[in-house]
């Protein structure tokens, strides 16, 4: 893995940390500032996903095609997430556990041609 693929990777750790401490901060009394940092977790999250869907198009095979599409295309339920967030309503939450159960069931799924 090249130092750009890295520094990708760590920008996707940053994102998903994010995501996390912005949605443990929405109940407590920091809610002004919680949808905030869950923004900028969930696009940071997208961004990653899209880069490797894109990578992964031309040179992958089938399956990491569709694995890495899939990944994109679930990532995407973070921006109603988001959206829902900022309106405090309380069903950002579902769409939080949505995105959640599938890439954890899609990081099982990759298969032995994973070159990652």
């Amino acid at each position: 893995m090249n130092l750009h693929g890295k520094t990708i990777s760590i920008l996707y750790i940053i994102g998903g940390a994010l995501l996390l401490f912005g949605a443990l901060l929405q109940p407590t009394q920091h809610q002004n500032i919680a949808p905030y940092i869950f923004s900028v977790g969930a696009g940071t999250v997208i961004l990653f996903h899209f880069l490797d869907a894109m990578k992964f198009r031309k040179i992958g095979d089938y399956q990491q095609r569709r694995f890495y599409a899939l990944c994109s295309i679930v990532s995407f339920a973070l921006i109603p997430a988001a959206y829902l967030m900022f309106k405090h309503q309380r069903y950002w939450i579902v769409l939080l556990l949505i995105y959640c159960v599938i890439i954890f069931f899609l990081t099982f799924r990759t298969g032995k041609g994973n070159t990652k």
